[in-house]
């Protein structure tokens, strides 16, 4: 992270978003720590075949100005 402690709150959006669950919604990070997050995804029944996108995002509790994020995109196949 930085300096100091602090908790995120982790979303996912855009279309993926709606088959996409996070293996964590908070996470609680010490100074200079990482950790990854799994993100899982259903079938999207609702999706077209081909491209559909995925974003996760993490904001900071301590300054909610402070927020990053990591893009996907997820591959539908033809049914």
């Amino acid at each position: 992270t930085g300096t100091a402690a602090d908790t995120f709150d982790l979303a996912a959006g855009g279309p993926a978003g709606l088959v996409a669950a996070l293996g964590d919604s908070v996470l609680s990070l010490a100074p200079g720590e990482s950790k990854a997050v799994t993100v899982t995804t259903t079938p999207a029944a609702f999706a077209a075949q081909g491209p559909l996108g995925l974003a996760v995002t993490a904001r900071s509790r301590n300054a909610s100005q402070v927020i990053d994020g990591a893009e996907a995109v997820l591959a539908v196949p033809p049914t």
